[in-house]
């Protein structure tokens, strides 16, 4: 490889999986998903896994849970925590699931959740865990921010009890980048966005995000600025494999092309 160039910045972002109604299929879809990872990367300690908002962690697969309830550990978090995740992201359906549940499923994950807009109510400090976290892969150091859409703002339930409150998706950006490019010194930053995106969103991406993933219905890849991309997932496809090129300079890197490849896991 020439040193000018650093190829293979990979990672991976699962949305959901299609079609899953029983304890026994989710199980096959998660022994998929690991072959098909592996088949993806060169090393398999290499992978770097995202759970982008829903994963199986959805209305059909969440109902799985009462079947099993008389198990002492939840099914569904043993089989979340055989996947290689990095770290998991939540979508409004997700975030407003039973809070009991919610906090007992986080709090057995082995891989963070990135929630930088959910809050305590009194404090305003992050609720859930750390709002970033920071990877270095193929020597290019990478912040990934979870967000969730401001269609959650306000108080999560009716419950007095309930100290969550969604703030600001913009005022949450704009502090954490900030904080992220002072104290960890980064050389790109990717926003995930578990929501689908519409055009007014856009207004809270500030100077020194690089790149956008959200979900849509409507498949698109654009530029927002000469720095900025906007990338939204397929909503048919449940695995999307990103592979970016970078020129590697003195002190910075220079992000060549973007590829992605998308997967229904059980097609290939």
């Amino acid at each position: 490889m020439a040193k000018d160039a650093l190829q293979a910045l990979q990672f991976s972002i699962l949305t959901k999986f299609h079609d899953v109604d029983q304890y026994n299929t989710l199980a096959r879809k998660i022994n998929c998903l690991n072959d098909k990872l592996r088949t993806l990367y060169d090393h398999v300690d290499n992978i770097n896994l995202i759970n982008g908002g829903q994963a199986f962690i959805n209305p059909t697969c969440f109902d799985l849970k009462f079947d099993f309830s008389q198990l002492e550990r939840d099914p569904q978090i043993e089989l979340l925590n055989q996947l290689p995740f990095i770290f998991h992201t939540m979508d409004t359906t997700v975030i407003r699931m039973q809070r009991d549940y919610l906090a007992r499923m986080i709090s057995m994950s082995k891989a963070p959740w990135l929630l930088a807009n959910i809050v305590h109510c009194r404090t305003k400090e992050a609720y859930y865990h750390s709002p970033y976290v920071v990877q270095e892969i193929d020597g290019v150091k990478i912040a990934f921010i979870g967000i969730v859409s401001d269609i959650a703002k306000g108080p999560l339930t009716e419950s007095e009890d309930d100290v969550r409150e969604a703030i600001d998706s913009k005022y949450a950006i704009q502090k954490w980048v900030r904080f992220i490019h002072e104290s960890e010194q980064v050389d790109y930053l990717v926003v995930i966005y578990p929501n689908q995106l519409f055009e007014s969103d856009l207004t809270y991406l500030s100077e020194g995000v690089d790149l956008i993933i959200a979900h849509d219905e409507y498949f698109e890849e654009r530029s927002i600025s000469s720095s900025q991309i906007l990338y939204k997932l397929p909503q048919d496809q449940e695995l999307h494999h990103f592979k970016l090129k970078f020129k590697k300079h003195p002190t910075t890197y220079e992000l060549l092309s973007i590829d992605v490849d998308h997967f229904n896991i059980e097609e290939g």
